[in-house]
């Protein structure tokens, strides 16, 4: 599922928090499946990784806030 950055923005910090470690772990697990030739989307890697850098957007804007 795509979320964009507003949507994210509504969130709270630690559901941001627990779903980015999720994402992480999934671009880990699928670099993986890349490698041995097993994965069917080639494009998902590419729209993990930047949901997880939509995510570290959103954290960091509220850290330097001080809203943390």
């Amino acid at each position: 599922m795509k979320a964009s950055t507003a949507e994210y923005r509504k969130r709270e910090s630690g559901d941001l928090r627990s779903e980015l470690e999720e994402k992480r772990r999934e671009c880990f697990n699928l670099r993986f499946q890349q490698a041995s030739e097993r994965a069917t989307d080639p494009q998902l890697l590419k729209r993990l990784r930047k949901e997880v850098a939509r995510i570290k957007t959103v954290l960091r804007e509220r850290e330097l806030r001080g809203e943390g």
